[in-house]
């Protein structure tokens, strides 16, 4: 799935996301890791930024992404992004993708 995220430079990036199967009923996500990454151009061979994040909530098949306020000094521009999901037998499902916008703060 493609999303457009819209973020304010500066403040802490956090997303909960929760897995489901087609049918909606939720994913087994014990012991699986989350991957947040964002490059200026898709072709890119290196990250603007690369996070995984372990599973803290798999008890209600809930992950939460957070990315502290200081890592996320990036330049007022488009970027592309993606949450990779990587389940216990190492399979990758890429999860959400797009463009991310890192907008302008009034108040640093």
């Amino acid at each position: 799935m493609e999303k457009q995220i819209i973020h304010t430079r500066w403040d802490t990036f956090i997303r909960s996301i929760q897995i489901k199967n087609e049918d909606w009923t939720p994913v087994d996500i014990t012991n699986s890791t989350l991957t947040f990454s964002i490059k200026k151009k898709i072709t890119d061979t290196s990250y603007i930024l690369s996070r995984n994040f372990d599973i803290t909530d798999a008890q209600n098949w809930k992950a939460e992404i957070r990315i502290d306020w200081t890592d996320m000094e990036l330049e007022l521009a488009s970027y592309y992004y993606d949450i990779q999901w990587v389940d216990s037998n190492w399979t990758i499902i890429t999860i959400l993708k797009g463009v991310f916008n890192i907008v302008y703060d009034i108040t640093n």
